[in-house]
């Protein structure tokens, strides 16, 4: 067995681990990353997100030449195949960067023998390394109530719909959330007949109506049925496909289930011996990512902390700083920018009108709609629109939008409305002639103060 004693270990190769990888690589810790799949990426760049995101603007480039009066002759099979390769691909650059970084990197499954100890012993490694810090960041899996467990073939989770050889004819999504409306958008637009079935009330309860409308607008004429207050009890499986029930008996049949529901918590083997503080199923971590252990640190998913990919990696890249020289991690996620690539997507930045009515703020509002815009209205598609929300006194609280590849506009709106900025300070700033972004002054100019 060969022995490693290493400054810091890490579990996992996802956005997080990857990330924290090169910059402690990069601050001069010895570095081994260690990752149990065959390579490298986990949920965010190798099987969900990033492949999800692929399939996506492949439709939306054949959308728009549609638009533009364009007949294409579309090989689904192919474009599932072009999107292996394109992860695949990314996960080779990826590990090659880590090489190149001086990163030791390890693959296959092991186990905690103690605090600082973790030992792989399989048919290609047996290593025993021995660590000064740990780094948790193993992410999450789908979870799913009993009677509902996956078999891979005709209950499905993102793992399995990202490589599919063909599309499916009719499709049950159980969960109707990003996730899973996320994928309603995909294959429904791919011409499956989609279902999807949510147990509470209604679909994205926590969303503002004039965002929320066109994407559930775009699924009904898409022919999707979308069943909310749903709670899905068991799932058969036969020949022809799989029978799900709902706790009052009502049946939905179709060639595939795919589960978008809650998600748990990938421990590895030996956790138990590092004695880690949990709640609701993740680890407890302070302001610096530190566990209930000095040495052993817990990013990305597994600590419960904002659960998307952009969150992760920037956990990963301060904690490789925060464990070379001190340095505070930033916990500055009130302006979080987020985006949900439907078609049409949703995205923006800060407080929602609903978030702000329900929290008793007075706000006011300056909306544009892209069609109005010196570039949208050439775009074969230009629907949705954007609308800024300030405070009285003209400082940002939230900008939101909806429409195709609306998400590229929202990365830095999220400083401005962190930085509070001003709506004036906004106006001062140059946006690019012609581009959808100069909707956003468009909007800032009908707020009356």
């Amino acid at each position: 067995m060969t022995v490693i004693k290493t400054d810091v270990l890490i579990l996992g190769g996802g956005p997080a681990g990857f990330a924290c990888a090169l910059e402690c690589a990069k601050n001069g810790l010895d570095t081994t990353l260690v990752e149990k799949e065959e390579a490298l990426g986990g949920t965010g760049f190798r099987t969900g997100c990033l492949p999800v995101k692929y399939l996506l603007d492949q439709l939306k480039l054949i959308k728009k030449a549609e638009k533009s009066g364009l007949n294409i002759d579309v090989n689904w099979s192919n474009l599932f195949e072009r999107s292996k390769a394109y992860v695949s691909e990314n996960s080779g650059k990826m590990e090659e960067e880590l090489k190149r970084s001086g990163v030791r990197l390890i693959y296959g499954s092991g186990a905690f023998t103690d605090l600082h100890t973790y030992e792989i012993e399989d048919e290609k490694n047996r290593f025993r390394i021995e660590a000064s810090r740990i780094v948790m960041a193993t992410g999450t899996r789908p979870g799913y109530p009993k009677g509902l467990e996956p078999d891979g073939e005709k209950i499905i989770t993102h793992r399995e719909a990202v490589v599919l050889n063909k599309v499916p004819e009719s499709l049950i999504i159980l969960g109707g959330e990003v996730e899973g409306l996320e994928f309603a958008s995909l294959f429904s637009e791919m011409g499956s007949r989609v279902t999807v079935l949510e147990m509470l009330p209604d679909f994205l309860t926590g969303m503002d109506e004039d965002l929320r409308e066109p994407l559930i607008n775009r699924l009904k004429d898409n022919q999707v049925i979308l069943k909310s207050g749903c709670k899905v009890e068991k799932a058969t499986l036969s020949e022809d496909g799989v029978a799900v029930y709902s706790d009052t008996g009502q049946l939905y049949q179709a060639d595939k289930a795919l589960v978008a529901m809650s998600r748990k918590a990938c421990f590895p083997a030996g956790f138990d011996k590092l004695q880690l503080d949990t709640e609701l199923d993740r680890i407890i971590v302070d302001h610096q990512c530190k566990t209930s252990k000095n040495h052993i640190y817990a990013v990305g998913d597994i600590n419960g902390r904002m659960e998307m990919a952009h969150t992760a990696w920037q956990q990963g890249l301060f904690l490789g700083r925060h464990l070379a020289s001190g340095t505070d991690i930033p916990w500055e996620y009130e302006a979080l920018p987020r985006a949900m690539f439907t078609i049409p997507e949703n995205a923006g930045a800060g407080k929602q009108e609903k978030e702000l009515a329900e929290e008793g703020v007075s706000y006011l509002k300056g909306a544009a709609y892209w069609r109005d815009t010196w570039r949208g209205a050439v775009q074969p598609w230009s629907e949705g629109h954007v609308k800024v929300l300030a405070d009285d006194k003209g400082r940002l609280l939230g900008v939101w939008m909806t429409g195709l590849d609306i998400g590229e506009l929202v990365g830095f709106l999220g400083m401005m409305v962190q930085e509070k900025m001003h709506i004036s300070d906004m106006e001062k700033h140059l946006m690019v002639h012609p581009t959808l972004s100069e909707g956003i002054m468009q909007a800032i100019g009908k707020i009356r103060l």
